[in-house]
């Protein structure tokens, strides 16, 4: 019988040994990393870069809880400038806080989709980047020369023109036709997400946005712009570093029409606020640092009174509109409502009322618990993903 050579044949075993062990591990762990892009444990987001307004690397948001990895076009803003535009520079309303955040996200969206530079040109009333980092996002004049542009006045029901074109177009074509001028300024006041997700083959220019509850949209653009200057910053940490207590109970009451704001609309009424008041009676008191946020000095003042002998969170400055407050230090006023922004997206319990400003605030919160949403016969408990089932009136878009 012919012997077998040992040496050669355990040689080339062993290698083939080897590389099923290799190729064992090699796969399982492609598969542990593939299985993870589907099944991630932790959220992730693609963060922009911002000056190429290109994702750059992946960040985690806890209030996220989806399992798709995100992802944003790459796509090179080559055709002009699209330009969110609330300044002085041609007259007219920009609306309230929440309504300019919806108008520079929707301005955002339509700069992807027309493949332009987007930028924010704000001071009014006051410059926007003196308050948050807002970067390469900022307008610079110097971008006119020799350049045409337009003024786009897209609030209120002017802005179904490119809502209409958006749920149309069968391409981006027709999106684009929309803003002839090399630099098309912006006014806006709605979120248009329902409009952009209708777009055909959104999913190509925005596919988060196919994917994303609201509450998170927000959520990703709030702190895609909002990135406060550190006084700001400071100033909020300052006040809950205050608290006599371990939670911060806050609520918002948009009263809208008062002597404070005497050409507003009416937004609650004088017999709707106590349910606020009365829910904030039945709190234990000794537990809580007690905040509110409100339009009214009279509210404010009486709300102050009434729990003097309380912990009370306070902020700086004095009640304003930005849209309508004309006199007096409008900076001043315009910094409070950013304060009380910030303040009640840091409150570990909150009361949101029916208003675009405490449910931008709630949407911003990475707390998921503790909030709550007045209706006009009770406080009751809620979500960010809730909100809507109890105020179904379009509060930061046109009714459908």
């Amino acid at each position: 019988m012919k012997r077998w050579n040992c040496g050669r044949i355990c040689s080339i075993a062993a290698v083939a040994i080897c590389l099923g062990v290799w190729y064992t591990v090699w796969k399982g762990d492609i598969t542990d990393k593939f299985d993870s892009m589907l099944h991630p444990t932790t959220p992730l987001l693609w963060r922009l870069d911002i000056r190429t307004n290109e994702p750059t690397k992946k960040i985690s948001y806890k209030s996220y809880n989806h399992t798709n990895i995100l992802k944003l076009s790459k796509i090179k803003r080559t055709e002009g400038y699209l330009v969110y535009d609330c300044s002085h520079r041609w007259q007219g309303s920009c609306g309230g806080w929440s309504d300019r955040l919806s108008g520079i996200f929707s301005t955002y969206i339509l700069a992807i989709l027309t493949n332009r530079k987007f930028l924010i040109n704000f001071d009014n009333p006051c410059l926007l980047q003196d308050y948050f980092e807002l970067h390469d996002w900022i307008y610079n004049e110097t971008i006119l020369r020799n350049k045409t542009s337009e003024n786009y006045h897209l609030k209120d029901d002017s802005g179904r023109k490119i809502m209409n074109i958006l749920t149309s177009a069968t391409s981006v074509q027709p999106i684009k036709n929309f803003f002839t001028a090399e630099v098309s300024f912006v006014r806006i006041n709605w979120d248009m997400t329902p409009e952009f997700r209708k777009f055909l083959h959104v999913e190509k220019y925005v596919p988060w946005i196919t994917e994303l509850h609201y509450a998170d949209i927000s959520h990703y653009v709030l702190n895609l712009f909002l990135r406060p200057k550190p006084f700001l910053t400071k100033t909020v940490d300052s006040v809950l570093k205050s608290k006599q207590t371990k939670t911060s109970f806050c609520a918002h009451a948009r009263i809208g029409r008062s002597s404070t704001l005497p050409n507003d609309n009416v937004r609650t009424k004088a017999e709707d606020v106590h349910v606020i008041l009365d829910f904030i009676k039945s709190i234990d008191k000794r537990k809580h640092d007690l905040f509110l946020a409100t339009d009214s000095d009279n509210l404010q003042r009486q709300f102050t009174a009434n729990y003097s002998n309380n912990f009370l969170l306070k902020v700086p400055g004095r009640i304003t509109h930005i849209d309508q407050t004309k006199t007096g230090d409008i900076c001043d006023g315009f910094q409070r409502q950013l304060l009380d922004f910030l303040l009640l997206s840091k409150c570990d319990k909150l009361v949101v009322c029916e208003s675009g400003f405490s449910i931008m605030a709630a949407y911003l919160r990475d707390i998921s618990d503790g909030l709550y949403c007045w209706t006009r016969r009770s406080v009751v408990p809620c979500s960010r993903y809730t909100i809507h089932d109890f105020f179904p009136k379009p509060l930061i878009g046109p009714p459908r």
